[in-house]
């Protein structure tokens, strides 16, 4: 990758630039580019505060939507539930 040497930049604001530049180009996270998953959490902050107050409360509901109750709700790094 281009620019990955400290030298190579004249400044900060070059290189973060440069480095949001290449997210545009190429698919990040889950086929979205980087410009997207920023959009889309500036509207979650836009959007207002969330139903859930705690970590708890939301793995509460988790469980209830998968019909987990008292048991363990994980994760993979897929995003499907076990």
């Amino acid at each position: 990758m281009a620019g990955t040497d400290k030298d190579e930049y004249a400044s900060t604001s070059t290189m973060r630039r440069n480095t949001a530049r290449d997210g545009q180009e190429h698919q990040g996270l889950h086929g979205y580019t980087i410009a997207e998953l920023l959009d889309l959490v500036r509207e979650g902050l836009t959007s207002g505060p969330g139903r859930h107050a705690t970590m708890t409360s939301i793995k509460d509901e988790a469980r209830r939507r998968h019909g987990l109750r008292g048991s363990k709700l994980r994760c993979s790094s897929n995003g499907d539930t076990s």
